[in-house]
């Protein structure tokens, strides 16, 4: 073994930051088997690990066995997600969750909560709600802290979500009590750092914005209080507080507007981490050169690049925000293009995010271990978003007409193939999905008629 595997080795409890740079320079002395080592680093790269280790760890996700190769997988997942790439994130994690040889260990868990978290950033709220629960029963009977203490963070903000702010109150009260249980430092700053941001939202989401916006003040303090943080992290909680500054302080806005311009020159955002704040600047820079009633042109200009922005946005916010931002077009900026175009975007979003709940049922025969604790959250959420889905849903219809992205989301050769029986739509994929009611009523002429394969079942393989 070489002088410098040997110093990494001595140097891991002391200096694990140093020890981590040294197996960096000399992986390619490390046997892709070397269980002991290997997992050490796995668990310490997080998120993101050096350079020089990614051939090392794509090594050993390809040829590795057992937990070994678990551990390289979710590793590269978690880097691919940290840079940007989520598409290759969710395959790693799906990966991950597929090579547990039928053992429920640590990164089954990690998985399993990563999964969760990308999705609940674009998809319906059910599947991060059952994957989350799961990774927080799994790591209670496999007594891991900290991992059910992220859960319980985790579940806490899907609470919120679907609209249950004392079922995350109680999430977060129980991820706070579990804080000092904690042995490391590293892991104790994570979830104080989680904590104080479903406390934040929890605010928000019961109108408390003045406790929020102190809330976040105290949590950049906190952040800044240790000294090491990702720039990414503390300039997403920044620009969190700029803007509950921007709705609580309007005579102050050309000041938030400036600060926000200024987050770049002092943090190295990239990837989404970028495209968060490219959002926020310019819906900033919209809506106070509303204010400015001979501005009109700036407004448009702003309004159309976080329009463009929103085209990379994942889809459970890309919907929500084109309809908002549809009707401020419509409404206050007078330009019936740009409306058509936000809410055709919203529209093609939402079909892609009912699209995306279907599939990953499929893809995940975990769901199937969903409560009906899970279901009854569900259907209060779907209560709770009756009228925002009647107008999003509006929204659909008006675009599912022939050469509209949305209707070609669900057309073959240009038409639109309802089952006869149930009533179904059949996507380009074959999916059947419950949404005939999107279908404009006026256009049968672009609709035809087949039978789903649980109605051909049910009506015709009996007899």
């Amino acid at each position: 073994m070489g002088a410098t595997l040997e110093k990494a080795d001595r140097l891991r409890v002391a200096e694990p930051a140093e020890a981590l740079a040294l197996y960096a320079a000399a992986c390619d002395e490390i046997d892709a088997h070397d269980e002991e080592r290997l997992l050490w680093i796995c668990d310490q790269v997080a998120p993101t690990p050096p350079v020089a280790l990614g051939p090392l760890l794509h090594r050993v996700a390809d040829t590795g066995t057992g937990v070994l190769k678990r551990a390289a997988i979710h590793t590269l997942a978690t880097q691919a997600w940290y840079t940007g790439d989520s598409e290759e994130a969710e395959f790693g994690w799906r990966r991950g969750i597929r090579e547990n040889d039928g053992a429920r260990d640590l990164y089954w868990i990690r998985s399993v909560l990563n999964l969760a978290n990308a999705q609940s950033t674009r998809d319906c709220v059910f599947e991060p709600m059952v994957l989350t629960r799961m990774g927080q029963r799994v790591a209670s009977e496999l007594e891991r802290p900290y991992l059910r203490l992220y859960a319980t963070t985790q579940l806490a903000n899907i609470l919120l979500r679907v609209n249950d702010p004392d079922g995350a109150q109680r999430e977060l009260a129980s991820a706070e009590a579990g804080i000092g249980s904690l042995q490391r430092t590293s892991k104790r700053r994570v979830i104080r750092h989680n904590v104080f941001d479903g406390q934040a939202d929890l605010y928000v989401a019961r109108g408390q914005h003045g406790q929020a916006l102190r809330s976040r003040t105290a949590q950049i303090e906190w952040i800044e209080s240790y000294g090491y943080v990702e720039d990414a992290v503390l300039a997403v909680v920044m620009i969190q507080r700029l803007r509950l500054l921007f709705d609580l302080r309007p005579k102050d806005r050309a000041d938030w507007v400036q600060q926000c311009e200024a987050i770049p020159d002092r943090f190295d955002l990239q990837a989404s981490w970028r495209l968060v704040w490219e959002r926020t600047l310019a819906e900033f820079n919209m809506r106070f050169a509303l204010e400015q009633q001979a501005d009109r042109a700036a407004a448009l200009h702003w309004g159309r690049r976080a329009l463009a922005l929103l085209h990379d946005v994942p889809d459970s916010q890309a919907v929500l925000d084109a309809c908002v931002l549809g009707r401020t077009f419509a409404d206050e900026l007078r330009s019936p293009d740009d409306a058509r175009e936000a809410f055709e975007l919203a529209s093609v979003a939402s079909l892609r995010r009912i699209l995306e709940a279907h599939r990953d049922v499929k893809r995940l025969p975990e769901l199937a271990e969903a409560t009906p604790e899970d279901y009854a959250v569900l259907q209060g959420y779907q209560k709770h978003l009756s009228h925002e889905q009647q107008e999003l849903l509006s929204n659909v219809a008006r675009h599912l007409r022939p050469g509209e992205p949305a209707f070609e989301l669900l057309s073959s050769d240009s038409w639109i193939c309802l089952c006869a029986w149930c009533g179904r739509v059949r996507a380009q994929d074959h999916t059947w999905l419950p949404v005939s009611h999107l279908v404009p009523q006026d256009q049968l002429n672009e609709v035809t008629h087949g039978i789903c394969e649980s109605c051909r079942r049910r009506h015709f393989d009996s007899t």
